[in-house]
């Protein structure tokens, strides 16, 4: 923490805060969804949402592939409440 403040005051509690608000994380591809012509097997995906909210997402879009119209009247009941 010493180093950080004779760089910056304002750098600990900058990077404090940016690692705490973060809801990124990082998974690790399943097989059937690496990149083969990367050749490694070890290979990461960063997700922008909490896991639950990624869960919701999946269930949505599988929901939106076999109802379109049910997704499309849900996606626009959704814009009409955005302010």
């Amino acid at each position: 923490m010493e180093a950080l403040k004779q760089i910056d005051v304002l750098l600990y509690p900058l990077l404090r805060w940016i690692i705490i608000s973060n809801k990124a994380h990082i998974r690790r591809l399943e097989p059937h969804e690496q990149i083969h012509e990367m050749k490694n097997s070890i290979q990461f995906v960063l997700l922008s949402s909490t896991p639950e909210r990624e869960v919701k997402f999946q269930q949505f879009r599988d929901m939106a592939a076999r109802k379109p119209a049910v997704a499309i009247t849900l996606l626009k009941k959704h814009l009409n409440t955005l302010h």
